[in-house]
């Protein structure tokens, strides 16, 4: 799963109906279950086949050469086959003593291979010229068998071009279009913090605990506050949709050059180093990743490429760099310095903008807030489309996930 930050620009007021028109090109239909003209119907027949010769099925083989399905009835292991686990609180796999357990293709282990395809892809099967059930049934996509079984198609219905399964006017990106904004900072969107009952002190056994090895230690919910940031879902509708002729576009900028530089000062703090330091390690970091990139494999990885690191030169600079700044990196283009990277942020970043029927994004973003395919220069395209957009347009930011 992933959120993203979309700029959705329409030549009138963005309403809920109005965004949703504008983004419904790129819904996940097997997320959303929108049904309109977005939607196809793909044959898959030739990969569920290939899938379906490839699926082993785990049996058992007892001491007499008879072969057991652990499994019952409602994919269950049978008693005979399980054990419990105390520590983990379920049942796990269990092989009797003189028992061998094997793995069988579907036909040797008597599966129905349309009945194992449907399964594995939450279809239904169709049989004969039987029309499908779009509204309910077959809605995702179906198996189609004749009157002896065998596979005849297998249909996905889906939305080639989606890239969102629901999305939220503002969410995690409220506030982008209101400069000095912070949803986070807002009295409105706060709540009682869950883990100390709002009081800013937590008293359970892990705050103890931890509170005996770290004596001025509150709350790693609230940090002694009290409270926390209400779910994006719940924060009040502010900066998030405006007349374009209307946005404070120097505001903007200032707001966005204070965040970047709380951003490197919260490095520095945490990390301990210098400016001079974070210059250096910055500039080192891409040096190192392609004298990384050119090692044989197996290149060190996880802990052993800190270990790795450390050996280089401002290696331990890099390492301290990756640790802090996972999720969000001090970037500055070649030849720039951390100065001039935080004075030239931009007064608006979107990973995607939909204009004029169009989506263009930086790359094509997967789960767990990995993007692939990601241009060296979207800043600048993104510039360049925000040329384009008239006064008398509007924009909303939109937090897209997939």
């Amino acid at each position: 799963m992933t959120h993203y930050a979309v700029l959705v620009v329409l030549p009138h007021p963005p309403t809920k109906a109005a965004l949703d028109r504008s983004l419904a090109p790129w819904h996940e239909f097997d997320g959303t279950g929108y049904d309109h003209e977005y939607v196809v119907e793909e044959d898959i027949t030739r990969d569920a086949l290939d899938d379906a010769g490839r699926a082993r099925e785990t049996r058992v083989k007892d001491p007499d050469g008879i072969i057991h399905d652990p499994y019952d009835d409602e994919a269950g292991l049978k008693p005979q086959f399980s054990r419990w686990d105390a520590e983990r609180e379920r049942q796990f796999f269990h092989v009797p003593e003189g028992f061998e357990e094997i793995r069988l293709t579907l036909e040797e282990a008597g599966v129905d291979a349309a009945g194992w395809i449907a399964e594995n892809n939450g279809f239904q099967i169709v049989r004969g010229r039987d029309v499908p059930d779009l509204l309910d049934a077959h809605k995702f996509g179906w198996v189609r068998v004749d009157d002896d079984g065998h596979i005849l198609e297998v249909v996905k219905r889906t939305n080639p071009n989606g890239k969102w399964d629901y999305w939220l006017l503002g969410g995690r990106y409220s506030g982008r279009l209101q400069p000095g904004y912070d949803p986070e900072k807002d009295p409105a969107n706060l709540e009682d913090c869950f883990i100390c009952d709002g009081t800013g002190r937590r008293d359970d056994r892990l705050g103890q605990e931890r509170r005996a090895g770290e004596p001025s230690f509150t709350c790693n919910g609230c940090h002694g506050s009290g409270k926390q940031p209400k779910w994006p879902s719940k924060w009040l509708d502010i900066g998030n949709t405006s007349r374009w002729g209307d946005l404070d576009m120097p505001g903007l900028k200032a707001t966005r050059i204070e965040e970047r530089r709380a951003f490197v000062e919260d490095i520095r703090k945490k990390t301990g180093l210098t400016m001079d330091d974070i210059e250096r390690g910055v500039s080192a970091r891409k040096t190192l990743h392609d004298v990384w990139s050119e090692l044989p494999e197996p290149r060190p990885r996880g802990p052993e490429y800190g270990e790795w690191l450390k050996t280089q030169p401002h290696g331990d600079i890099v390492h301290h760099l990756r640790v802090h700044d996972t999720w969000s990196h001090i970037a500055p283009d070649e030849g720039e310095s951390v100065g001039d990277w935080i004075e030239a942020a931009p007064a608006i970043t979107a990973y995607a903008v939909v204009i004029e029927g169009t989506w263009c994004s930086k790359g094509e973003v997967g789960w767990f807030g990995i993007s692939t395919g990601e241009k060296d220069d979207w800043q600048s395209q993104l510039e360049a489309i925000l040329q384009r957009i008239p006064d008398d347009h509007y924009v909303a930011f939109v937090d897209c996930h997939t």
